[in-house]
């Protein structure tokens, strides 16, 4: 997985987020937030699912790369660090 900071946005599950809900900024209201890495970007997401799903939020990660996975993704990388443990 890569390493660096990742960012987390919430947004509809079929839909990739537009470019400036990426931006994270103290003054926006998106709910864009930095993590150190992707791990703990994944593990966020997936223990907030709960409380946001139910208002139509999905988790969507971008890593210091370029790659952008899908609520899908996030899931299947969540369950396979858990079967690690």
């Amino acid at each position: 997985m890569d390493e660096g900071r990742a960012t987390l946005v919430w947004g509809a599950r079929d839909a990739k987020p537009e470019p400036a809900a990426w931006r994270v900024d103290t003054s926006d209201t998106r709910s864009a937030a930095l993590w150190a890495n992707l791990n703990q970007a994944i593990n966020y997401a997936i223990g907030m699912m709960p409380d946001r799903e139910p208002q139509g939020l999905h988790p969507w990660i971008r890593t210091p790369s370029g790659h952008i996975y899908s609520p899908a993704a996030i899931q299947v990388m969540s369950d396979a660090m858990e079967r690690r443990r």
